[in-house]
């Protein structure tokens, strides 16, 4: 089974330099794999609790949207 790419888009798709032109932004797609893993993760260091997934994947989610800023390319 292919896991499924999913693209988080950053809150500003560009970034403007010190002449106002504008550059493009890099964004990192995060699979679903990525969060699966690093929900597992926090899901373990909950002490293994039974019931609600969702938060672990939520959280996991916010993680690595937080990662995935703009990165500003060299000009």
């Amino acid at each position: 089974m292919a896991s499924q790419a999913r693209k988080i888009e950053p809150r500003t798709a560009s970034t403007k330099n010190r002449d106002n032109s504008v550059e493009p932004s890099v964004t990192k797609i995060v699979n679903e794999d990525e969060i699966a893993t690093r929900a597992y993760e926090l899901w373990h260091q909950r002490g293994c609790p039974i019931g609600s997934p969702e938060l672990d994947w939520l959280q996991a989610e916010e993680e690595l949207r937080k990662q995935t800023e703009p990165i500003a390319t060299a000009a």
